[in-house]
């Protein structure tokens, strides 16, 4: 009797009947899984078990995707992100040694043509610096990819997106840097703040730190909140210096009372 143990280690003709050498044979068709595959042999009148072995290889490339968890992602300008792809042949097997080839908007990628490992995947670094946001509150970053013989998951070539946005403040500008005003007239300052790749914040954007405004006595200060936290009004009977930072930045400007 001939058999395999598990359905996806394929199937052998059974049963079969030794000829006059004593010997028997049958055709075993292996399973689609990649990988070791067993079967077996019996013969119950002696109680004997034979099992043999087949190692089956993936077939040729026919589907690209890119690994599970790997997509819309969130990102700050400059960034390094790993982006993992997979090619696999029509069983689902992945496919080592498999040319993949990427092609990002926004960035950059390494490699940009790369072959997939003795696992099947192929690891790419994409940098999203310097991208320049150009006033808009986030770019949508998108890096394709491709390979020969594949179909990338219905669609051809394979596209990932990142929304990337502002990186961390790196440094702030008081706007303007000077203002003239009578005695105890209320006036209005501005925080501008950039990023190290020179996009700016918006009113409504939270900049990933805490903005803190001063300036000495007499100086009456009231600071905006939420959305207007990048606005001062104040108010004072003599000059002076006024002061913002936020995280690790910093400016002054100056109030002059005439």
């Amino acid at each position: 009797l001939w058999s395999t143990p598990r359905p996806e280690y394929g199937v052998v003709t059974s049963p079969s009947v030794t000829d006059a050498q004593g010997q028997a044979s049958a055709r075993w068709t292996l399973g689609t899984l990649a990988g070791t595959q067993v079967a077996q042999a019996q013969v119950p009148d002696v109680g004997m078990t034979v099992g043999f072995d087949g190692n089956v290889t993936a077939g040729a490339p026919s589907r690209l995707y890119v690994v599970p968890g790997d997509v819309g992602y969130v990102a700050q300008a400059g960034d390094v992100i790993d982006v993992r792809y997979t090619v696999a042949d029509q069983y689902g097997n992945r496919v080592p040694g498999a040319t993949v080839t990427v092609a990002p908007s926004h960035g950059s990628a390494s490699p940009t043509t790369g072959q997939t490992d003795a696992d099947g995947y192929l690891h790419v670094a994409w940098t999203l610096a310097p991208i320049h946001l150009e006033g808009a509150n986030f770019v949508r970053a998108v890096m394709t990819a491709t390979s020969p013989g594949t179909q990338a998951d219905a669609r051809t070539p394979l596209a990932t997106s990142v929304t990337v946005r502002h990186g961390p403040v790196a440094t702030i500008v008081i706007i303007p840097d000077e203002r003239t005003a009578a005695a105890d007239q209320p006036v209005t300052f501005f925080l501008g703040l950039r990023d190290a790749y020179g996009n700016r914040f918006s009113l409504d954007e939270f900049a990933g730190c805490t903005i803190q405004w001063s300036a000495p006595p007499p100086a009456q200060l009231t600071p905006g909140r939420g959305s207007l936290a990048q606005q001062l009004e104040i108010r004072s009977t003599s000059s002076v210096t006024v002061a913002a930072t936020c995280g690790s930045a910093s400016d002054t400007a100056e109030l002059i009372i005439q």
